[in-house]
């Protein structure tokens, strides 16, 4: 059976479970919101649900129990397909939604559905979104596309326009805590509050970022090559050498989430409110002193844009040098 919905996504599921009581589900459906909300499994409950053979009378939700069902939890029902990068591929490509355009077309084995889920939908090359847009325009029959987006502004604005949009948002903080505290052992619980603001909001990164060992060490020692840098040291390539020992992704996210609180505490004060390492405002506020809130948001800009090559670069090295000497430059 597909996963449950999170407790924050029932909202979100209600709006959906009314289209499908109306039977007015759209043809082209936009799951959108931030990384560690959840989304795959609003999708996955909606997949479930459009093939269930009984769905749940009150909810909508797939029954977990009949043959339509049974196949989905197997991965294995004729009328589902989920389309993702093929294995060491960055993007999904034109070939690809060739051949899911090819199978939605065909007349569905059980019910009256066939379902298409792409994720993430960010990583569509331009030749395989116009590819897609075709089928948008003319839906056939039964047919369901299903895209997951972190970042639906990547998306060409035809293809998002053809598409109904699902928010899938953060949920309220004290919510994202009880939910974290609940999935952490004893010994942890008293920090769920810090993990959930760590993840900015998110709690299925929260729990992610929970499970990983010495990760406040890490993170510490990750923020002292940061605060030499932006004080003025010289030791640049070393220590983005460093940075590197303690993974590319995870540096790359700690030193993004410095700059958006440094902005935020440059904005708005020694304590404004969504900061995501609450417990170092006094040591960012200072480090920003140092800086002009232009070129903290230059900084931080900078930063996104290396994280989203960090996905696909051959050179991590070169990934992390760079940022760490555009830091050096633009703080002197």
């Amino acid at each position: 059976m597909a996963a449950a919905l999170y407790p924050w996504q029932h909202a979100a599921w209600d709006a959906l479970a009314g289209r499908l009581r109306r039977q007015q589900v759209p043809n082209a459906l936009l799951i959108a919101g931030p990384a560690g909300v959840g989304k795959s499994v609003l999708a996955a409950q909606l997949v479930a649900a459009l093939l269930c053979e009984s769905p749940e009378p009150a909810s909508l939700q797939a029954c977990g129990h009949c043959r339509s069902c049974r196949m989905v939890d197997g991965d294995g029902h004729p009328d589902s397909r989920t389309l993702t990068p093929e294995e060491d591929k960055a993007s999904i490509s034109i070939d690809q939604i060739r051949d899911i355009v090819h199978f939605l077309n065909l007349t569905p084995q059980y019910g009256a559905s066939k379902v298409i889920t792409v994720t993430p939908a960010d990583v569509l090359t331009l030749a395989a979104a116009n590819s897609l847009l075709k089928t948008l325009e003319e839906p056939p029959a039964g047919g369901v596309l299903i895209l997951v987006s972190e970042r639906p502004a990547t998306l060409p604005a035809t293809v998002r326009s053809r598409c109904q949009a699902v928010r899938v948002n953060r949920p309220p903080r004290d919510q994202a805590i009880m939910w974290l505290q609940q999935r952490l052992t004893t010994a942890q619980r008293p920090q769920a509050a810090l993990y959930v603001d760590l993840a900015q909001g998110r709690p299925l990164q929260a729990l992610q970022l929970a499970e990983q060992q010495d990760l406040l060490a890490c993170r510490e020692a990750v923020l002292g090559g940061f605060d030499q840098i932006i004080s003025g040291g010289q030791q640049v390539i070393s220590i983005a050498e460093q940075w590197l020992k303690f993974g590319l992704k995870e540096s790359l996210y700690w030193i993004d989430s410095w700059l958006v609180d440094m902005v935020r505490l440059k904005a708005g004060g020694e304590q404004p409110p969504g900061l995501a390492n609450p417990d170092l405002s006094e040591r960012l506020l200072t480090l920003a002193a140092g800086c002009t809130l232009q070129r903290l948001l230059e900084l931080q800009q900078l930063c996104v844009g290396i994280r989203r090559e960090a996905h696909t670069t051959l050179n991590p090295a070169l990934v992390i040098e760079t940022l760490a000497i555009q830091l050096a430059r633009k703080t002197r």
